[in-house]
């Protein structure tokens, strides 16, 4: 379980890890799959009740987006950073009803002046629950659909794959007992 965190802890290359979780794989027209990643109302809310234990904040957070350029506006603050997928690998073997997308993660933050500010920004609006499960580990789920994991890489990354592989484990129970319930 989480082999792809293991094997990347001495890379140099990104900052962050992130988990996306999704159910099925869906394709459009053009032959272009991808993960569904709402997920139900059923399992978002069992997810929130094992989350309330931990540190939570609610808000409104808005992003604009121009290819890998982000600004995000959350409560009044303004922040400008450039994010950059490294690498990413789909990992099923957690749970029968949920596949976690996991990627790496180069994220810096960039002067104002570097934003671009005539571009058609690809708008993101949404209503955000962010639990902190420790310093460096923290649960999003946004607009009671989306759940994301976003996890720092710092000096003690080796025990914060531990911390996270826990988590993971207490939230794919949560799901699989209220599925064999119904």
């Amino acid at each position: 379980m989480l082999e792809y965190f293991k094997n990347s802890i001495g890379e140099k290359s990104f900052n962050f890890y992130g988990i996306y979780l999704g159910n099925e794989q869906i394709s459009n027209t053009e032959g272009v799959s991808s993960f569904n990643i709402k997920l139900s109302p059923v399992i978002i809310q069992n997810f929130k009740k094992y989350l309330s234990r931990f540190k939570t904040v609610n808000y409104q957070e808005y992003r604009f987006i121009d290819k890998n350029t982000i600004l995000r506006i959350c409560n009044g603050e303004r922040q400008y950073y450039r994010e950059n997928v490294e690498d990413t690998q789909v990992d099923d073997g957690l749970s029968d009803y949920l596949k976690f997308i996991h990627c790496k993660l180069s994220r810096n933050k960039i002067p104002r002046t570097e934003f671009p500010s005539k571009s058609k920004y690809h708008e993101l609006t949404s209503d955000t629950t962010e639990y902190s499960v420790s310093d460096t580990i923290k649960v999003f789920i946004r607009n009671s659909s989306k759940v994301y994991i976003e996890i720092k890489k710092d000096e003690y990354i080796d025990t914060t794959i531990e911390c996270l592989e826990n988590t993971l484990k207490e939230l794919v129970s949560v799901i699989t007992t209220d599925s064999d319930d119904n």
